[in-house]
């Protein structure tokens, strides 16, 4: 399962779950879907909006239990 997550900042670094699938490619689709998003990120250029905290969405890998 993979989680699409928004990553926001104030004087915390905020980490949302947006929603869930079984599909990468169902998240990516989604994320085209909303209105207004920040930019889907992945690899070198999550890690450089991570580190001027500048917002944006993930797909991470998540465990269900």
């Amino acid at each position: 399962m993979y989680g699409l997550f928004c990553n926001t900042y104030d004087y915390y670094e905020w980490h949302d779950l947006v929603c869930v699938s079984a599909s990468e490619g169902d998240l990516i689709e989604h994320h085209k879907n909303l209105e207004n998003a920040y930019p889907l990120l992945e690899g070198e250029e999550q890690v450089s909006a991570e580190s001027v905290e500048r917002p944006h969405f993930v797909i991470e890998e998540v465990e269900v239990v």
